[in-house]
């Protein structure tokens, strides 16, 4: 499925014509893209299989942090680290325990990334496309 069959899926949902390019210039497909984006980032952010790193290896830098990935939505400390509080605080790994992003030496997390709509498995993008049709519909027409 495309972004674009997505868009007009919402745009079906409250009773719009499909448009034949993300760049049409009509608002209603513009926001239909953008509910498509939020929910996608909503959706993706509880972990699939399909955008879930596993046990990554993370090393610290010369300055000792620990840079995380620009599309990295949630790390979760994992292994021998698995006890450990750490969150991403402006793009940093960080200790909350230690109120430091500074670390001597790599950490073992799971990583979940945002991928690109169209490099998501086609289930995902099904499901991700369909609520974010009836949300749009829910919030312009103001009916479930």
């Amino acid at each position: 499925m495309s972004k674009l069959d997505a868009v007009n899926r919402c745009l079906q949902a409250i009773g719009e014509d499909p448009v034949m390019s993300l760049t049409s210039g009509l608002d209603d497909a513009e926001n239909a893209e953008d509910f498509l984006e939020a929910t996608s980032r909503q959706v993706q952010e509880s972990g699939w299989y399909c955008n879930t790193e596993p046990d990554v290896v993370l090393q610290p830098g010369p300055d000792g942090t620990i840079s995380l990935p620009f599309n990295a939505l949630k790390v979760t400390p994992s292994g021998f680290h698995k006890f450990r509080k750490l969150r991403n605080q402006s793009g940093k790994l960080y200790d909350v325990k230690a109120n430091s992003n500074v670390f001597s030496g790599p950490v073992t997390c799971t990583l979940v990334f945002e991928l690109d709509f169209e490099d998501l498995d086609f289930a995902l993008q099904d499901y991700i496309s369909a609520v974010a049709a009836q949300t749009y519909q829910s919030s312009v027409m103001g009916s479930t």
